[in-house]
């Protein structure tokens, strides 16, 4: 939300204004590297809270065996 983006919680790309801010590596911004976790979790954007990964195949090869 605008909210969250003048508070500085969330950080967004503003030339590509539906998109959250990633780092060089491709990695959401977000990302708390040392705890492999969400670093806004509580105040994640509506398209991360809406997101669900069990069928990415980018992260999964196989969900409901764990198989990442």
């Amino acid at each position: 939300s605008r909210q969250d983006v003048e508070e500085g919680i969330v950080h967004w790309e503003f030339s590509t204004p539906y998109l959250i801010a990633h780092s060089k590596d491709g990695y959401c911004q977000h990302l708390d590297r040392e705890k492999k976790c969400c670093s806004v979790y509580t105040h994640r954007p509506l398209p991360c809270r809406g997101y669900d990964c069990r069928n990415d195949k980018r992260i999964w090869l196989d969900f409901e065996n764990g198989v990442i």
